[in-house]
């Protein structure tokens, strides 16, 4: 549908784009943080599946906290309240 609104040519370009930044900065920070772990810290393989794990939690849990902020209004505000628990200003 975004390719008949828009020509095609600005999709590919999205999608190299986001394919780029996403995809290969990914794997570059991927490479770092497995080099650092292993030959660095000497961590065993196991333990530095459990530190990805973890530091993964917060992407994983994204989509929930997105649909959490926008049905659970707290004191009538959709995300004005969710802001002012993360201690951001609003």
């Amino acid at each position: 549908m975004l390719a008949n609104e828009l020509h095609w040519s600005f999709v590919f370009g999205v999608m190299v784009v986001y394919g780029i930044s996403q995809g290969l900065g990914g794997s570059l920070a991927k490479v770092g943080t497995e080099y650092y772990m292993k030959d660095v810290q000497k961590v065993q393989p196991s333990e530095a599946q459990v530190y990805s794990g973890i530091t993964s939690i917060p992407w994983i849990i994204k989509p929930l906290r997105g649909l959490l902020t926008d049905v659970v209004p707290i004191l009538g505000y959709h995300r004005r309240s969710y802001f002012v628990f993360a201690g951001k200003h609003v």
